[in-house]
């Protein structure tokens, strides 16, 4: 198992070295921000906790990197069903944490089902687009839109950030798996159409009151200055993550010594970036950001390695989830963005994030596996060789 081990490494260097890179960053951050962790045991415990979710994590990817891709294929339906199965319990039976109601108690475990979907509608779109037959729109809506719309519809009603990053990776990847524009263009318009919809639902029935007009009041308050004059409370975390990346300078001053962290609430989360950038400076700032492009890099070198669909998909697809949600995380710290909520993937204290973030990277890096080896048409991915595949348009 060592032995595998290091031959993993050997076959991936960059990916590998991206993810210890970010997990060291993880292990310095939140050990620094952990003033503001809840029911803080020591000042060693959050430490520790991160450290076993980092060892954890590491299991997780070596696990999935040599599971053969095939059996993702086999599981892509069955793994929708049960996200949307999940994500329907949270709305009903879920536990409610700061104020939303977005996690699923599984025994002594808590997690949220939202990260479940993330990869499952991935797989799931990477087959449906090896299979092809995608020339109607009928087509195109029964088998991509329903259930991404389905999912993201149940996921928007307590976290509207997640649900539009979901909506927009999913839009990317049909782009990529080559469905034609003016059905691209029809599903947004659809989506569209029914955000309008939601948000009229919430208005008439819940006064107001979800998640949905929580990220309407944001991104007025960040639009508009004399609203936010008017609502002084919905920008002290944001002008203190601002002042946080202001005072960081080149180098920053040095680990350990932030000063915003003790007035950040969600400092070791939703503005972990904001934290890295004050105690490590424009370098630390700029070394995290290349960090993820990098990742991205190596997943399109990885996908023009392969010779189908599938596993070009889902490098593609799960590497466009893990980058552009560190993107928002960033632009949300440097204040660019509107406060989304959304954390830094493999860097932000929470267990959730950080075990499905390594599951797709354990895939992403299965992929590699495969395509350094030659052995895609080995894999046991069948297909009817009556079907023509769709084309990719990258």
């Amino acid at each position: 198992m060592a032995s595998a081990f290091t031959q993993s490494i050997k076959g991936d260097r960059i990916v590998w070295m991206v993810v210890i890179m970010l997990f060291l960053f993880s292990i310095l951050a939140v050990f620094s921000s952990s003033s503001k962790l809840p029911k803080k045991a020591s000042m060693l415990s959050p430490l520790l906790i991160q450290s076993a979710l980092i060892a954890l994590g590491f299991l997780i990817i070596y696990i999935f990197h040599n599971t053969p891709i095939s059996l993702y294929r086999k599981f892509a339906i069955t793994g929708v069903i049960i996200s949307i199965a999940l994500l329907a319990y949270m709305l009903i039976f879920g536990t409610t944490i700061n104020g939303a109601r977005r996690w699923v108690n599984f025994f002594v475990f808590t997690f949220q089902p939202a990260d479940v979907a993330k990869v499952a509608l991935i797989i799931y779109l990477a087959k449906v687009l090896e299979e092809g037959q995608l020339d109607t729109f009928k087509k195109v809506f029964t088998k991509l839109v329903a259930p991404v719309g389905i999912i993201c519809a149940l996921i928007i009603i307590v976290d509207t950030s997640t649900s539009v990053l979901i909506g927009t990776c999913c839009l990317c990847v049909m782009f990529i798996g080559g469905v034609k524009t003016k059905y691209i263009l029809n599903t947004i318009g659809i989506a569209l159409i029914s955000l309008a919809f939601i948000y009229l639902i919430d208005i008439q029935f819940f006064g107001g009151k979800t998640r949905i007009n929580t990220v309407i009041s944001r991104v007025l308050v960040f639009s508009d200055k004399d609203r936010a004059k008017e609502n002084p409370d919905a920008i002290i975390q944001p002008n203190h993550a601002k002042a946080a990346v202001a005072s960081g300078g080149i180098i920053g001053k040095g680990p350990g010594n932030s000063t915003q962290r003790h007035v950040l609430e969600e400092a070791y989360s939703d503005y972990i970036y904001a934290i890295i950038v004050e105690e490590y400076g424009l370098i630390g700032g700029m070394t995290i950001l290349m960090a993820y492009l990098w990742l991205l890099f190596r997943a399109v070198m990885i996908a023009k390695k392969c010779s189908r669909i599938f596993p070009i998909i889902l490098v593609l697809g799960l590497s466009l989830m893990i980058v552009l949600q560190a993107v928002i995380h960033m632009g949300v710290s440097v204040g660019v963005l509107p406060v989304t909520g959304l954390n830094l993937p493999l860097v932000s204290h929470g267990g959730t994030s950080i075990v499905f973030t390594c599951l797709a990277l354990g895939i992403i890096l299965a992929v590699s596996r495969t395509a350094d080896n030659q052995e895609l048409s080995l894999e046991g991915l069948e297909q009817d060789e009556a079907v023509e595949p769709q084309k990719l348009k990258a």
